[in-house]
């Protein structure tokens, strides 16, 4: 399936970081080069991300997942706790790594996948992802943060199962594009 990957585009609140403002700016470039980095105990962040961007014959969206590239900065046994907020509330709170600790190195580390809207029951869809925003609340022990992105996994065609064909498989229809398709026999 297709992905799209959606970047933060603006810090709303950060503390413990360098650089002291705009942490997003570091960790939205697909980079190594540069980071967030924390620098006190007590240490937070809330960015927010770019609205995302899919073709015309998107149908469905499958899941996304939240990923963080990360290492080790002064101790060896750092985590972050992560928050991903939907505009009107947030999924529930999680570690990442999941397990374990941030490695020495710079690692990615990615959240299981999430199908359904916060309320845990809504599909999820093409809008739903504007006005996302992620808090970040790292534990004592400091890291590096190099990049946090969310990546959306989407299915493009038709829209509607023919026979046996599932939607997602149907592009064209006797070469009519999936985006200038209205119905097939009244589906």
């Amino acid at each position: 399936m297709p992905t799209v990957i959606i970047r933060p585009d603006a810090t709303l609140s950060q503390q413990g970081y360098t650089p002291t403002s705009n942490v997003h700016a570091n960790i939205n470039d697909d980079s190594d080069s540069t980071f967030g980095q924390q620098t006190a105990a007590v240490a937070n962040f809330r960015v927010s991300f770019a609205n995302p961007s899919f073709p015309a014959n998107t149908t469905t969206i499958n899941h996304f997942n939240l990923s963080v590239r990360a290492s080790q900065d002064r101790r060896p046994t750092p985590r972050i706790q992560i928050s991903i907020n939907d505009g009107s509330a947030a999924y529930t709170t999680f570690l990442l790594p999941s397990t374990g600790v941030f490695a020495a190195s710079a690692t990615t580390y990615t959240s299981g996948d999430f199908d359904t809207q916060q309320d845990g029951s809504s599909a999820l869809t093409t809008s739903y992802f504007d006005n996302f925003t992620v808090d970040g609340t790292p534990n004592l022990d400091g890291h590096k943060l190099y990049e946090l992105f969310i990546t959306i996994d989407y299915s493009v065609g038709y829209g509607h199962q023919i026979l046996d064909v599932p939607a997602a498989s149907i592009s064209a229809v006797s070469d009519v594009d999936a985006a200038n398709i209205d119905s097939i026999i009244d589906v």
